[in-house]
C-alpha cells in the first residue's frame, strides 16, 4: 500500500511539484526539499527519516496509512513508546486519510496537526485529481506554518533594519544605510515577502515591520497573512508589549529583591523588563516583539546607567544583561553609548539569539 501510494503520490505531483523519491536516510540528509513526506506503517528506518528531516529544519508530513491505528499501533514497549512521542510531536503534520483514523490519532496526543484527504486507491470518494490538489495546498499549508525555516540570517539583518528604522531617526537620515536596506528589499520576490510577512506575524511584529518599510520608502506587496491557511501557533506568547511594570515570575525571592529596589524608576523599569524576558526565553513564551520593546527602551530611555549596573548585579542577572545587548548591538546596530555595561558575545549569547529569533537558517 504504502509504495503504491508514493507511486500514485509521486505521478500526480509530476507536472506540478518537483519531486524526489528518497529510499534511504543518506538521501533526506542531502535533500534540499521544501517538505520531506513519510509514507507507511510506523518503522525505525521511517523514524530516523523523520527525525533526520527535523533536526535539518526541513518541514515534514507523515501519512501513516492506518499505521497509528489503535489495531496497527507499534508495539507499546517503553523505548518504542518514547521514540514514537518524541518524533511525532516534532512531525510538521500528520495526513490521515479518514474521519475515523483521524479522530484515532488525536487520541493518541501523539501530534494536534492532524488533516484528512481521502485516498482515492481505497475510495470513490476523491478523485486522484482531487487527492493532488488537496495535497499540494496541505504542503503549502505546511511550509507558510514554519514561516521562520524560511528565514536565513541576511534576511533576518534586512528585517532587523527594517525595524530599527521604524525607531531610530538617525538611522532614517544615514543615505548609506537606506540604500543598503533599498538594494536588498528588491531582491525578494512575492514569495519572500510571504514567508516575511508569515514570519512577523507569527513573532507579533508584522506593525513595526511594515512601520520601518513605510518610512523607508520601500515597496512591498499588500499579502493579508490572515488569509492564508496555517496551523494555529504552539508558542503560547503573551500578546501585550515587554512588560517593564510587573514582574512575570511567581519566585519569592526575585520578587523580594524587586521590592527592595521599589522607586527607582527607569532603571528598574529596564530591570524587570530584562528579569521578564529571561522568564519568558526559559519557558519558550518570548516573541522577538519583545527583543524590539527591549531595544527601544534601551535606546529611548534616559536612565541612570550606573544605578541599572548596580541593580541588574544584585538581582543577579549582569550576564544575561551583557548578552541581550550583545544581541541588541549584533541586530539593531545599537551604538556603544546606548550600551550601559560590555556585551558578551559568546556561545550561550548565540544560543539566546537562536531561541529569541527562532531562525534555523545561516
Amino acid at each position: 500500500m504504502a509504495s503504491d501510494f508514493a507511486t500514485m503520490v509521486a505521478a500526480g505531483l509530476k507536472d506540478r511539484a518537483i519531486t524526489e523519491y528518497a529510499d534511504t536516510i543518506a538521501s533526506v540528509k542531502n535533500t534540499d526539499a521544501d517538505v520531506v513526506h513519510a509514507i507507511g506503517h510506523w518503522s525505525a528506518t521511517l523514524a530516523k527519516a523523520l527525525s533526520t528531516a527535523a533536526t535539518r529544519h526541513i518541514p515534514t508530513l507523515y501519512t501513516p496509512l492506518g499505521g497509528l491505528e489503535p489495531w496497527n499501533f507499534p508495539d507499546k514497549t517503553m523505548a518504542t513508546a518514547t521514540k514514537l512521542k518524541s518524533v511525532c510531536s516534532h512531525i510538521s503534520a500528520i495526513h490521515a486519510c479518514g474521519k475515523l483514523e483521524k479522530d484515532n490519532i488525536l487520541k493518541t496526543n501523539l501530534n494536534k496537526r492532524v488533516q484528512v484527504i481521502g485516498n482515492p486507491i481505497v475510495t470513490s470518494r476523491i478523485s486522484y485529481l482531487s487527492m493532488t490538489e488537496k495535497l499540494l495546498l496541505f504542503y503549502q499549508k505546511i511550509i507558510d506554518s514554519n514561516a521562520f525555516a524560511r528565514i536565513d540570517s541576511a534576511t533576518l539583518k534586512f528585517i532587523c533594519q527594517a525595524l530599527r528604522a521604524s525607531t531610530d531617526t538617525i538611522a532614517l537620515k544615514d543615505k548609506a544605510f537606506r540604500q543598503e536596506v533599498d538594494e536588498t528589499a528588491k531582491k525578494y520576490a512575492r514569495i519572500d515577502w510571504r514567508y516575511i510577512f508569515l514570519y512577523a506575524n507569527a513573532e507579533h511584529f508584522l506593525a513595526d515591520l511594515k512601520e520601518g518599510l513605510t518610512k523607508l520608502k520601500i515597496d512591498f506587496p499588500q499579502i493579508d497573512v490572515n488569509a492564508i491557511d496555517c496551523f494555529d501557533a504552539e508558542r503560547n506568547y503573551i500578546d501585550d508589549s515587554l512588560n517593564c511594570k510587573e514582574l512575570i515570575s511567581k519566585s519569592l525571592i526575585v520578587r523580594k529583591k524587586i521590592e527592595e529596589w521599589d522607586g527607582e524608576g527607569k532603571e528598574l523599569d529596564l530591570a524587570r523588563a530584562l528579569l521578564n524576558m529571561q522568564h519568558e526565553i526559559n519557558n519558550r513564551r518570548l516573541p522577538f516583539s519583545h527583543l524590539l520593546d527591549f531595544y527601544r527602551y534601551a535606546l529611548l530611555s534616559d536612565y541612570d546607567e550606573d544605578k541599572f549596573v548596580t541593580i541588574i548585579d544584585d538581582l543577579k542577572i549582569t550576564e544575561f544583561t551583557q548578552r541581550i545587548f550583545a544581541i541588541l548591538a549584533d541586530l539593531f546596530d545599537l551604538p556603544e553609548g546606548f550600551q550601559p555595561i560590555e556585551p558578551i558575545d559568546d556561545k550561550k549569547t548565540r544560543t539566546i539569539k537562536r531561541k529569541i529569533a527562532k531562525i534555523v537558517r545561516e
